[in-house]
């Protein structure tokens, strides 16, 4: 798959399974308005395929190359046919389809109660898990990025994630090379999740002394890049 190019559409029937082999893919939901939120990127491992392989019904997104990518075909008879023959296999779908659900819910609950500097700064992070390059004490996200793809991926214009982006940039937390982003501040970054958590423990600390109906934001805690890097 060459950059930028589309694998399957949202609501097009499927006949096969695709596994990334080599190279980053985004799956993107696009409205009628040319609006495209990317909800989830994929690296190698990631498969594409798994709603229409249980339940038969047309896929639920699409999926896009964020960079050459190549990735490996599997009808879908194929591996029917083999779950058949070893119905042991279909745990291992389930517990990725679970892994997924989580992934979805926390994203869900991202968009719904965190502050888009903490939603982004998330983000950078898994990207440097998946794509990140040590550079002396910084790490640097080899996949080329731009404030559309980054907007995309939380769900705001790309004016948007441009401001913040740059806000990161002032602060000496991020920079750029060759529309790559360079994490030079992994540890402060960090911080921003654990300050955001510390509010809402805060915000939590006060019920019983006045009405409070405070969510506690799920997710937030800090984790290290190569736990991230295990989400699908």
């Amino acid at each position: 798959m060459a950059r930028g190019e589309r694998l399957g559409a949202r609501g097009a029937e499927m006949s096969a399974v695709y596994v990334v082999v080599e190279g980053s893919i985004a799956a993107c939901v696009d409205t009628e308005r040319g609006e495209r939120f990317a909800y989830q990127i994929g690296g190698p491992g990631w498969v594409y395929g798994l709603v229409p392989l249980i339940d038969g019904r047309p896929a639920p997104h699409s999926v896009m190359a964020l960079e050459p990518a190549t990735v490996l075909e599997v009808p879908l008879a194929e591996i029917r046919a083999m779950l058949a023959e070893r119905p042991e296999l279909w745990g291992s779908v389930a517990l990725e389809l679970a892994s997924r659900f989580r992934d979805k819910a926390a994203t869900l609950a991202d968009h719904a109660l965190q502050p888009l500097r903490v939603r982004l700064a998330r983000s950078l992070l898994k990207l440097a898990a998946m794509h990140g390059r040590p550079a002396g004490v910084s790490v640097e996200i080899h996949l080329k990025l731009s404030n559309e793809l980054i907007g995309e991926t939380l769900g705001v214009a790309r004016q948007t994630a441009a401001l913040h982006l740059q806000d990161m940039v002032s602060e000496g937390l991020i920079r750029w090379h060759y529309g790559r982003a360079i994490l030079c501040d992994v540890g402060r970054l960090h911080v921003i999740e654990a300050e955001h958590q510390a509010e809402a423990v805060g915000s939590l600390a006060g019920v019983g002394r006045r009405p409070c109906l405070t969510p506690f934001p799920a997710g937030c805690a800090a984790g290290s890049l190569r736990r991230q890097a295990n989400t699908p």
